[in-house]
């Protein structure tokens, strides 16, 4: 399953090169051969309607390459999701299997026909969570429908990553001691540290923090209004 996000929603409302077609179909989960001769039959009408729309069969059929080649993909709309959308350009050719069923629907105009993907953006309840650690950074994007682990490209992914060095903190020895006139059980530990001192580890968790945060805000949040929960 894909997430289609308003982000996807721009690049496809910025699409400037024309015909577009849309393609709108249901999957039939677990029964990959209905959905292979639906996604033909879809095809072949898309082609028709932009050889209608001015193009030569040549080139309607080249525009749906892309499109055609999805076939070869397994799963090729058999999954947990309940509808596939395609839109087609000489600009682009994306594709999305999202929880919504759709009805076959082909559309062939001068911007591509998005209507039935807004359901997926109006009160989708969408939410992000940062799981992080010093050794580990991950970012998950929700929503009432779907899970699903973002690509952090140009994000630190750890404290090493971020400030350059090992993990911060003091390097711990233990040893232990029997308390005057006492027993074994009556033992207190003493610890003593060495390495990177207190105040330098806070300064690193503290630097890794920033940088992690900034890389977030500039890539990913710039303008979001999405809750964001840090685990």
């Amino acid at each position: 399953m894909d997430l289609f996000t308003r982000d996807d929603l721009r690049t496809l409302l910025a699409n400037r090169q024309t015909p577009c077609a849309s393609l709108y179909m249901p999957t039939t989960r677990g029964v990959a051969h209905e959905d292979d001769k639906r996604w033909k039959n879809l095809l072949r009408d898309a082609q028709d309607r932009l050889v209608a729309h001015g193009l030569r069969t040549p080139e309607a059929r080249d525009l749906l390459q892309q499109a055609r080649e999805l076939l070869n993909e397994r799963p090729f709309a058999v999954d947990v999701s309940a509808g596939m959308a395609t839109f087609v350009s000489p600009e682009m050719t994306r594709s999305y299997r999202v929880p919504l069923s759709f009805a076959d629907q082909v559309v062939v105009g001068e911007r591509f026909h998005l209507k039935p993907m807004l359901p997926l953006l109006t009160g989708d309840g969408r939410f992000y969570v940062l799981a992080m650690s010093q050794k580990h950074v991950r970012l998950f994007q929700g929503t009432r429908h779907t899970v699903g682990e973002v690509n952090l490209a140009g994000v630190p992914t750890s404290y090493d990553e971020a400030v350059g060095y090992d993990e911060p903190g003091i390097t711990t020895t233990f040893h232990t001691h029997t308390a005057p006139g006492g027993h074994a059980k009556n033992r207190e530990a003493i610890t003593h540290g060495h390495g990177v001192g207190i105040e330098t580890a806070k300064e690193g968790l503290l630097e890794f923090c920033q940088k992690v945060d900034r890389a977030l805000a500039e890539k990913f949040f710039n303008g979001e209004q999405a809750p964001l929960v840090l685990a």
